[in-house]
């Protein structure tokens, strides 16, 4: 049986080539361009729920690009449980699908934790898929701006 060492220059590759995808990887980076301050604020809606009566979302979107995300579960087996989300967000200037759209981005670089909302003005974010299409459903996907925030 041989062991096979992997040469100094080989891991600095490798090494280079993970550093470049996680620095330049993202295409979902926050946009600078100012749009962002014309949707920062409080947002609410109620979702449909598999197991529960109902989801109700509440989304702050803070001037400093972070977000709060606030998800209740409406008669779940255990009773109203709420989860708590923080994180940071952004905007772009749309996609393939909605090109001409400001998209609202949570957890802008993370494959995992992002969520995509596109920015229905004057006052509602439409959630769509993981690809930035619309999700068609005859259900609520929408969230709107609460008053005076």
């Amino acid at each position: 049986m041989s062991v096979k060492f992997v040469r100094p220059i080989q891991f600095i590759c490798l090494f280079i080539v993970i550093v470049s995808f996680t620095i330049f990887g993202c295409s979902g980076r926050p946009d600078k361009s100012g749009a962002s301050s014309e949707i920062t604020g409080r947002y609410a809606g109620d979702f449909p729920c598999a197991d529960c009566s109902g989801l109700k979302i509440d989304l702050t979107l803070n001037p400093d690009s972070t977000y709060i995300l606030k998800r209740t579960y409406i008669a779940a087996p255990n009773g109203d449980t709420t989860f708590v989300r923080k994180g940071v967000w952004g905007t772009r200037k749309g996609n393939k699908y909605n090109p001409g759209a400001t998209l609202c981005i949570l957890n802008p670089g993370d494959s995992i934790r992002f969520q995509l909302f596109k920015v229905v003005p004057p006052d509602t974010l439409l959630q769509l898929d993981r690809k930035g299409r619309k999700i068609n459903s005859p259900f609520n996907a929408s969230l709107v701006r609460k008053n005076g925030q």
